[in-house]
Formats: C-alpha cells, structure tokens, sequence
C-alpha cells in the first residue's frame, strides 16, 4: 500500500513538473515570439530605408563620384545581412556612407534647392525616426526576453531544451538627423530673400 502511495506522489510530481516546464516553455516562446515580430518590423524599415537610397542617388548632380559610389557599395553590402548583428554592422556602414553623402550635399547650394532632394530627405528623415523607435522596441524586448532565461525557471527549463539568448540592435547613426536636418530646413530658392 505505501508503495502504491509513493508511485502515486511521484507520478503527481512528474506531472505537475511537465506541467510547469510546458507553462515556463509557453511563456519563452511567447516572449521569443514578440522579439521575432519586432525584428521583423525593424528589418521592414531598413530595408525601406535601404530602398530609397538608389533614388536619393539618382537625384544627385553632384560631381563627386567616390561618395556616391560608397553608398552605393554599403547598400549592396547591406542587402545580404542575415542574423541581428551582422545587419547592425551593414548599417552602421551604410549610414556611415549616407552621412559622408549627406555632407558633401550640404556643402552645395543646388542641392538644398533641388525639390526631389528635400523629398527623399524628408522621407528619410521619417524612416530614420521610425527605425530608432523599432531600434528602441526591439531592443527592450530583446532584454526582457534576455532577462527572462535567467531566471530559475528558464534555468531549469534549459536543462531539457536548449534556449538561445536574443542579439540586440546596435548600429551606429553617425548623426545623419543632424545633417539631414540641415538639407531640409535650408531655405529653397523662393523663400531667399532677394
């Protein structure tokens, strides 16, 4: 009879245990789930960013060659990034050419009074807000998740299912809102006075 008892409590311990490892494994999935999405949002936006580059390069007069031919080799560097750090380092060599682009066109007067110009700077001015947000968002999920598998029960959890810690986002700006800043809000030709 106390054998019976005793397998009893073992099999309820057994149970309750895969029980909470299923609910502490349902919470990790959920929180690696919204890490997922917010990278998926924050990928959307940079590759809307890197999209609109051709465009700004195309709208250029400029003679300088050299810097336009570096953005253009830091878009295509850019494009093939697969995993979180590998895409930070591609953008923060690609927002290093932007902003080396973005000086030399505000050192020329044509270029500030060049209508499509001021557009694309405006939108990448608002994909530049937009992506530090999703930067923001993504990296506090990143942390909470992070913070989540070292606690107890992830702890234990991990000893029957591998958990992988998340990568934050880090690339580097390199102060292109300033510069852009400049370019959009120098006055056009017919607000000059005369």
């Amino acid at each position: 009879m106390i054998g019976l008892v005793i397998t009893v409590i073992v099999v309820m311990d057994v149970a309750l245990l895969g029980i909470w490892l299923v609910r502490v494994y349902g919470e990790i999935h959920r929180f690696r789930g919204e890490v997922n999405c917010s990278w998926v949002q924050l990928r959307e936006a940079i590759v809307c960013r890197r999209e609109i580059m051709p465009y700004l390069i195309a709208s250029i007069t400029l003679k300088e060659r050299e810097v336009v031919e570096a953005i253009g080799n830091a878009c295509d560097l850019a494009s093939p990034s697969a995993g979180v750090p590998e895409q930070a380092r591609a953008e923060s060599r690609l927002n290093t050419a932007l902003r080396n682009l973005l000086i030399v066109m505000s050192e020329h007067a044509e270029v500030h009074d060049d209508p499509s110009v001021r557009r694309i700077c405006l939108e990448l001015q608002a994909l530049d807000q937009r992506i530090d947000i999703l930067r923001d968002l993504y990296n506090q999920q990143v942390s909470a998740y992070n913070d989540r598998l070292n606690g107890m029960s992830a702890r234990i959890l991990s000893l029957f299912v591998p958990l992988k810690t998340a990568d934050a986002f880090s690339a580097v700006n390199g102060g292109i809102r300033d510069i852009l800043a400049r370019l959009i809000h120098s006055n056009p030709p017919s607000e000059r006075s005369p």
